[in-house]
């Protein structure tokens, strides 16, 4: 864990929100393929939330199909839904438009931050919330990047 930044940031995370550290351990060793005989792959699921929400999902995962359908799920529970490979993932290219327009960042980091924000409120606010919410709390759900800014 020392010597895995991204690890030690996760594992930090998950003991700031009152994780079991056997929890911990587990995720751990289900990342690193330690379980045996299960083997994990890593999946992107991009679609759209209510609103216009573009909307990133990155899963950890030894069974396609279940993840799929869950994802699924939960983007059309919501009035959302999944689309294809890189129907999103373009307006999340932060750092390469910072270059091309002649700009170095400072720093850069692993993370999927959204050229343009959306603003939303309201009830379409609280449909892009929930379904956030639900996409967060799958097991094999990593992360879920979206564009969406709430007004206050």
């Amino acid at each position: 864990v020392k010597s895995n930044p991204r690890l030690r940031l996760a594992v930090d995370k998950a003991l700031a929100a009152n994780m079991a550290k056997d929890a911990i351990e587990r995720a751990i060793k289900k990342a690193t393929g330690e379980l045996e005989g299960v083997d994990y792959e890593e999946l992107r699921y991009e679609g759209y939330a209510p609103g216009g929400i573009a909307v990133i999902v990155d899963c950890l995962t030894e069974n396609k199909v279940r993840t799929v359908g869950e994802v699924r799920h939960a983007f059309s529970k919501h009035g959302g839904n999944l689309g294809t490979d890189g129907s999103v993932a373009f307006m999340f290219k932060v750092k390469n438009a910072m270059i091309k327009a002649g700009l170095q960042p400072e720093e850069s980091g692993v993370t999927m931050r959204a050229e343009n924000d959306i603003k939303i409120s309201g009830e379409t606010a609280e449909q892009v919330i929930k379904m956030l919410e639900m996409l967060e709390d799958l097991d094999d759900v990593q992360t879920v990047y979206s564009n969406a800014e709430l007004e206050q």
